[in-house]
């Protein structure tokens, strides 16, 4: 008995080597010469009249062919939907995490749409920010948020001092010069406050989240041994078109 999960397998390469096949017929029928020949011969009215040689133009496609070809391909196309989408409504599988069953009896389609989903959210957990590793963090219990240990930096501001290069005599005044000095102004308390994520919490959640796609994928494979309903609707959809 064919298996689901092989339905599944060569759905795709059929469908890309069907419409290949089909696009080949497709580009011959819009060659309509191809399917017609010509017999052509002449006769002149007078028995001494010019003669000129017959022509024949010999029919290179048959139309039929071509056309059961086309049909007989997307036959075995909707057979094989068909046949996949049938099975799908009896393909179920329990979502199972560590032995625990967190969700029963899981379409297969489900399952597939939850796989994609979950990715998404790997991605969206995988960006989250995390809190610096090169700060020590405890976390407020009143506001929820992390703060650092408070930080103090000290403020200089820059001030032009004179100092004397020689002093006075009694012919010449002093002789003095400005200089810029870096002197201390005040001091800078800083405490840094974060809604962020610790490394360690994000490394669970993203755990978790991988241990639920493997769970899916593995649900799926399960759903996907089902015994198929071999679905035949191409001979009847094609015969109403020939009728």
């Amino acid at each position: 008995m064919t298996k689901q999960h092989e339905i599944v397998a060569i759905e795709a390469d059929f469908k890309k080597r069907s419409k290949q096949e089909q696009t080949e017929v497709y580009k011959w029928i819009q060659k309509s010469d191809l399917y017609f020949g010509l017999n052509r011969e002449y006769q002149a009215f007078e028995d001494d009249g010019e003669r000129l040689p017959p022509e024949h133009k010999k029919i290179q496609r048959e139309l039929l062919d071509d056309t059961k070809a086309f049909d007989d391909l997307s036959v075995r196309l909707l057979d094989l939907i068909a046949t996949k989408d049938v099975t799908n409504t009896k393909a179920f599988a329990d979502l199972v995490v560590d032995g625990e069953v967190l969700v029963e009896r899981v379409p297969v389609t489900t399952l597939l749409s939850i796989e994609k989903e979950l990715h998404h959210v790997r991605a969206f957990y995988g960006a989250l920010p995390t809190l610096p590793l090169d700060t020590p963090w405890t976390k407020d219990e009143a506001s929820g948020h992390y703060v650092s240990p408070e930080i103090e930096t000290v403020r200089t501001k820059k001030e032009q001092i004179p100092i004397v290069l020689y002093d006075a005599t009694k012919e010449h005044p002093a002789q003095t010069q400005l200089i810029t000095k870096d002197l201390n102004a005040g001091v800078w308390r800083t405490r840094k406050t974060s809604t962020a994520m610790p490394e360690p919490s994000k490394r669970k959640l993203l755990a978790r989240i991988d241990k639920l796609i493997d769970a899916t994928k593995q649900a799926r494979e399960r759903a996907n041994q089902t015994d198929v309903d071999d679905k035949k609707i191409g001979t009847a959809i094609f015969g109403y078109i020939h009728r």
